[in-house]
């Protein structure tokens, strides 16, 4: 209501002419101004309090394209971006299944240092906090894959290393997704791809068995 009758102030001293005329059009158009910055701002502390920090940054824009110059919507949007970028991250992280990758597990532990450095904390990264970690612990603990094979092909994991001819051997994998090639001379390669997930204990045969000679 304040504004709409500061906004007919300024309407009405705006058709009339003279030097307090120009005054009294220059305090109106400053209230007017006061008013909707201290309307926005309200809008933005009401949106933080509901931890919608998109809506809060709208409004603190709103205000700065009031006035440019308003420190307390600078400093607001400061804050509210370190929530807005948090999220992006965590979004980008895809979990559970991203964490089956070393790059992403890397970003999942950068993205809880920025959140424990700038100290931020509402209900929603308070519990991806929480479910972080424990994904993490699962994420890097071994799981057992028991490989055999004929003892004439040669055997390699792809990021593991070659573990030669076998029948049996038990191996201890972090989870992640991995291929694995049998190779023999006068044979085809065989390849498979192995999704290891957390406590899910997994078995391979892999051998050559199609002949090309």
């Amino acid at each position: 209501m304040l504004d709409s009758n500061w906004a007919r102030a300024v309407e009405l001293w705006a058709e009339v002419d003279g030097r307090r005329a120009r005054e009294y059009l220059q305090q109106a158009r400053a209230e007017l101004q006061f008013q909707r910055t201290r309307s926005l701002l309200n809008e933005a502390r009401a949106a933080r309090q509901k931890e919608d920090w998109a809506a809060a940054d709208a409004a603190y824009l709103k205000a700065l394209a009031i006035s440019p110059h308003l420190k307390s919507a600078h400093q607001g949007r400061e804050q509210v971006a370190l929530y807005i970028e948090a999220y992006r991250r965590l979004d980008a992280l895809k979990l559970p299944e991203g964490l089956y990758d070393k790059v992403i597990r890397a970003r999942a532990k950068e993205w809880l240092a920025f959140i424990r450095e700038k100290q931020l904390d509402d209900r929603k990264i308070d519990k991806a906090r929480t479910g972080l970690v424990e994904a993490l612990k699962l994420a890097q603990t071994p799981v057992s894959l028991i490989l055999t094979s004929d003892n004439q092909s040669e055997i390699e994991i792809y990021g593991i290393g070659k573990l030669g001819r076998l029948e049996r051997q038990t191996l201890k994998l972090v989870p992640g997704d991995y291929i694995v090639v049998a190779n023999r001379p006068g044979y085809r390669d065989t390849r498979a791809t192995l999704r290891i997930r957390p406590g899910k204990a997994l078995t391979l045969d892999i051998r050559c068995t199609e002949s090309i000679r």
